[in-house]
């Protein structure tokens, strides 16, 4: 049996809804029903929220707890916990949320624990450094689920971006690139946001102006809708397009590449380890690899799809999580 450790806060969501004031989270409650999905397909698994519930040998932890759970002052109560737990600990690194620990306390909870993972190398880097070097992180990808997210035929001339819009996460950039697209294109490529503004019930004034100034802008403008649908969707558009800054990881990328999408990224380290473009700094940039890409023949756009997939398949889809989840419990034996 294995223990998951994870906020009790998203352990409410339901897939079949999309993310909202009713249902919490968006990201992170996915990433955990995945992790717990495909887990199960080998172990019996148990979602705790407190680190006293703790009843296997062991227990992988997502960072966010400590912080949802408890207030600062008890960090060092939730640090004697973790002491006190017998399981095997895997700190699961996965998320942002270990960028906002100071190094002191980063460390005081690596000292405790059995293994430490890394889900990209830009992750790894922050690890390191948030350890003076001592930390080498094993790899262990958030699960995407290949089976969910597949290529679907026909796929259509199309652009699109996807997740919370929010300015954390850069989205007035598909403002101005929908209007330039409108502008150059003439009709030749139709534009499409899948998402919205809201985050766990709460929603920003300034990101809900970004909200309706996309929704203007997009041909195609579906907001917040559940995941199946949204497989469905990116499933029969071509390419996808994002200029975040914020994430280690971001599912939302891999789950594009996972169903045929050609990636157009900024400069974040992220989109440089992963199949598709990127270093797009400006929207000219992405408008001149858009021409170049209508210029390809079919053959080659297929090329590009499939070697998409092939990444997520062979570096994060469900089996390959299974693979180095194994090489994380050969570590704790």
């Amino acid at each position: 049996m294995i223990d998951l450790l994870y906020p009790v806060y998203f352990q409410t969501f339901d897939p079949n809804l999309s993310a909202g004031e009713k249902n919490p989270g968006g990201g992170m409650a996915t990433k955990m029903l995945s992790v717990k999905q495909v887990l199960s397909s080998r172990y019996l698994v148990n979602l705790v929220g407190d680190i006293r519930d703790v009843v296997s040998n062991v227990v992988v932890i997502e960072p966010l707890t400590p912080r949802l759970s408890l207030e600062e002052k008890d960090f060092a109560e939730w640090l004697n916990q973790l002491s006190a737990c017998s399981a095997k600990k895997i700190l699961y690194c996965s998320e942002m949320e270990i960028c906002r620990w100071s190094p002191n306390f980063f460390n005081e909870i690596v000292e405790l624990v059995d293994v430490v993972t890394a889900n990209t190398k830009y992750q790894e880097s922050i690890i390191r450094t948030l350890s003076g070097g001592k930390v080498n992180p094993t790899f262990l990808c958030d699960p995407i689920d290949e089976f969910l997210f597949q290529p679907l035929q026909p796929k259509k001339v199309s652009i699109f971006g996807a997740g919370r819009i929010s300015t954390i996460k850069n989205s007035e950039f598909y403002i101005e690139l929908f209007k330039a697209i409108k502008k150059n294109f003439n009709g030749k490529i139709e534009t499409a946001y899948f998402g919205s503004a809201d985050l766990w019930g709460q929603t920003r004034k300034e990101d809900k102006e970004i909200e309706r100034d996309i929704e203007t802008y997009a041909d195609t403008f579906l907001g917040g809708i559940p995941r199946k649908s949204l497989a469905q969707k990116f499933g029969y558009s071509l390419l996808y397009a994002s200029k975040t800054t914020h994430d280690v990881y971001s599912s939302t990328h891999v789950e594009t590449l996972a169903s045929g999408c050609i990636s157009l990224g900024g400069g974040h380290p992220i989109f440089a380890e992963r199949p598709g473009f990127s270093g797009l700094r400006t929207v000219e940039k992405y408008l001149e690899v858009i021409e170049l890409l209508l210029s390809y023949p079919e053959s080659e756009l297929n090329d590009m799809q499939r070697n998409s997939r092939h990444y997520v398949c062979d570096n994060c889809g469900f089996k390959a999580f299974l693979r180095q989840f194994d090489l994380v419990m050969r570590e704790l034996m």
